[in-house]
This record gives structure tokens, sequence and C-alpha cells, in this order.
């Protein structure tokens, strides 16, 4: 049992502001990655291990007519917070029908792609509690396949060092984390939020 993060979600309504927000956290500038067409959004991107990254993600002013809402709550956000967390499952599809078999309420895992800064094309599943844009408290899910990982390619120096879900019910979070397969990490707060530990040239420094 593992969390198996493969990447923390940072969102901003205007990506240039949160590349410079996490950028005067960190020391450490994003790289562009990739628009994700049809959702009005695009992101960057900084590695905080070897398998794992920062996405920071916001609209993109190259999909003006782009109607409807953006995802993560991104329209309503007043600045940029750590909204999110995605795990890495090999075999998705599988893993979805495990996690229904244990009473977990999981989406169909389903096809996604975008064309990376360098050009390069990735493609991925994803998969989503029901429970998605109530709460930051269960992951989404992902698997990428044969592509590579964007943790690969984008900007080093950076270290998830600890991760720590934060919210009313810590034990009905941990009971569901447990049944995904995924070490608790949940504790106590008066308001749900997430909170990463990151070790980069600034110090060990505090994202939520």
């Amino acid at each position: 049992m593992d969390k198996a993060i493969d990447h923390l979600v940072f969102a901003t309504n205007d990506l240039r502001e949160g590349r410079e927000q996490v950028e005067n956290l960190l020391g450490i500038r994003a790289s562009p990655g990739g628009s994700h067409p049809g959702m009005g959004t695009r992101n960057a991107l900084l590695s905080l291990g070897p398998r794992v990254y920062l996405e920071i993600i916001g609209p993109d002013p190259d999909q003006p007519d782009f109607e409807g809402e953006r995802i993560f709550g991104i329209d309503a956000i007043d600045g940029g917070k750590l909204v999110h967390w995605c795990v890495r499952r090999v075999g998705l599809a599988t893993f979805v029908q495990l996690a229904r078999s244990r009473g977990m309420e999981l989406g169909d895992a389903i096809p996604l792609s975008r064309v990376s800064a360098q050009g390069d094309r990735l493609d991925w599943y994803l998969a989503f509690p029901a429970s998605f844009g109530d709460d930051c408290a269960l992951p989404f899910f992902i698997d990428w396949g044969t592509s590579s990982h964007p943790a690969s390619s984008c900007p080093r120096g950076a270290e998830l060092t600890a991760f720590e879900i934060q919210n009313p019910d810590p034990g009905k979070t941990n009971d569901a984390l447990e049944r995904l397969s995924i070490e608790p990490c949940a504790l106590a707060w008066p308001r749900a939020r997430l909170r990463a530990l990151i070790q980069c040239p600034r110090g060990e420094v505090e994202l939520l």
C-alpha cells in the first residue's frame, strides 16, 4: 500500500500569475506543458521527484471561445492554490473494477491526450471518483501507458517530502483511501484542504 502520487494540481485563474506565484515560493520556474483541447485550459509543470510533478493549470488564452465550467473550479478561484492530487495506477481499467468491488464509486477510465511544448504527443487515461468536485480528499487516477512521464522533461530541483489531506472527518477519508490501496494520509483540520511540503532552493516550504 502506498500513495503512488503522480502529480499535485495547483489551480489558478491566470496561468502566468500562477507560475510566478509558484516560482516565488519554490525558486524554480515551471516550464510550459501544453493545451487541453476542448477543456479551456493549459498547464505548466515542474518536477517534484523522478515520477512526480506539480501541475500548474489555468485558463488557456488560445481557447477564447470555450464555454462551460473549467475543471478544478478554475473559474471561481481567487489567485492560486493546491486543489487536487492524482495517483498513478498501471492497468487503470482493471483497478477501476477492483475499486468498485470494494464499494468505491469510480468512473470509467477515459482516454485523453495533448501535445507537449516540445511537440511530443502524450496519451493517458484518467478515472475520477464519484465525489470529484465536492472536495479534494480522494484523488483521481492516471495511467500513462507507453507515454513518457512528464516529470522526466520538466525543471528539476524540488522534491515532495510530505503530503497530507486535512479535513473535519479524517477517519472517513482514511477508510476510503485504504479501500483504494492508498496509504492513509488524512489529518483533522476545521476545513478541507491539501498540504504539501517541498524541499527546494528556498528550503523546505509549505504549498497549500
